[in-house]
Protein backbone atom coordinates (compact mmCIF):
# COMPACT_ATOMS: atom_id res chain seq x y z
CA UNK A 1 0.00 0.00 0.00
CA UNK A 2 1.41 3.44 -0.95
CA UNK A 3 1.05 6.52 1.55
CA UNK A 4 -0.93 9.40 -0.27
CA UNK A 5 1.33 12.19 -2.24
CA UNK A 6 0.46 15.15 -0.73
CA UNK A 7 0.91 19.26 -2.33
CA UNK A 8 2.68 22.06 -0.75
CA UNK A 9 -0.99 23.24 0.94
CA UNK A 10 -1.87 19.61 2.40
CA UNK A 11 1.50 19.31 3.93
CA UNK A 12 1.63 23.08 5.40
CA UNK A 13 -1.60 22.36 6.90
CA UNK A 14 -0.92 18.83 8.12
CA UNK A 15 2.40 20.76 9.92
CA UNK A 16 0.41 23.75 10.49
CA UNK A 17 3.00 26.11 9.01
CA UNK A 18 2.87 28.74 6.10
CA UNK A 19 3.78 27.09 2.57
CA UNK A 20 6.24 29.57 2.27
CA UNK A 21 7.62 27.46 5.80
CA UNK A 22 7.58 24.05 4.07
CA UNK A 23 9.60 25.68 0.83
CA UNK A 24 11.94 27.01 3.37
CA UNK A 25 12.48 23.60 5.05
CA UNK A 26 15.71 21.92 3.25
CA UNK A 27 14.27 18.53 4.04
CA UNK A 28 11.06 19.60 1.87
CA UNK A 29 13.45 20.68 -0.45
CA UNK A 30 15.36 17.81 -0.96
CA UNK A 31 12.62 15.21 -0.44
CA UNK A 32 10.20 16.26 -3.24
CA UNK A 33 8.74 13.67 -4.80
CA UNK A 34 7.86 15.77 -8.46
CA UNK A 35 10.11 18.92 -7.91
CA UNK A 36 8.34 20.86 -10.14
CA UNK A 37 8.14 24.33 -8.78
CA UNK A 38 4.37 24.50 -9.97
CA UNK A 39 3.20 21.34 -7.97
CA UNK A 40 5.43 19.84 -5.46
CA UNK A 41 3.89 16.80 -4.17
CA UNK A 42 5.67 14.69 -1.15
CA UNK A 43 4.64 11.05 0.32
CA UNK A 44 2.80 11.62 4.02
CA UNK A 45 5.80 9.14 4.88
CA UNK A 46 8.07 11.54 4.23
CA UNK A 47 6.39 14.53 6.42
CA UNK A 48 6.32 11.58 8.78
CA UNK A 49 9.61 11.15 9.03
CA UNK A 50 10.63 14.93 9.31
CA UNK A 51 8.60 15.36 12.23
CA UNK A 52 9.95 12.14 13.65
CA UNK A 53 13.37 13.43 13.19
CA UNK A 54 12.46 16.98 14.51
CA UNK A 55 10.13 16.21 17.59
CA UNK A 56 11.45 12.86 18.20
CA UNK A 57 7.90 11.59 18.91
CA UNK A 58 6.01 11.60 15.52
CA UNK A 59 2.58 14.07 15.10
CA UNK A 60 0.43 12.47 17.55
CA UNK A 61 2.45 13.18 20.19
CA UNK A 62 4.05 16.41 19.01
CA UNK A 63 0.47 17.55 19.32
CA UNK A 64 -0.38 16.76 22.27
CA UNK A 65 1.37 19.43 24.19
CA UNK A 66 3.74 21.76 22.91
CA UNK A 67 7.74 22.02 24.30
CA UNK A 68 8.50 24.56 27.06
CA UNK A 69 10.51 27.54 25.89
CA UNK A 70 13.02 28.97 27.99
CA UNK A 71 12.79 32.38 28.68
CA UNK A 72 15.49 34.70 28.71
CA UNK A 73 16.35 36.53 31.42
CA UNK A 74 16.79 40.22 31.10
CA UNK A 75 20.48 41.43 31.50
CA UNK A 76 20.77 44.29 33.81
CA UNK A 77 21.21 47.61 32.19
CA UNK A 78 24.50 49.50 32.36
CA UNK A 79 22.69 52.36 34.37
CA UNK A 80 20.94 50.25 36.60
CA UNK A 81 24.40 48.18 37.39
CA UNK A 82 26.13 51.65 37.99
CA UNK A 83 23.02 52.73 40.59
CA UNK A 84 23.38 49.81 42.62
CA UNK A 85 27.23 50.14 42.88
CA UNK A 86 26.60 53.71 43.89
CA UNK A 87 24.02 52.65 46.40
CA UNK A 88 26.31 50.10 48.08
CA UNK A 89 29.37 52.64 48.31
CA UNK A 90 26.84 54.96 50.30
CA UNK A 91 26.13 51.66 52.46
CA UNK A 92 29.69 51.34 53.35
CA UNK A 93 30.10 55.16 53.92
CA UNK A 94 27.26 55.20 56.28
CA UNK A 95 28.39 52.26 58.23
Amino acid sequence: MTTPLLTIKEVAAYLKVSTRTVYSIPFFRQRAVYPTPDSPRWYQSDVDLYLSQQTGMGRSSARAGKRSRRTKQPTPSPRHEAQERTDDVQKRGQG
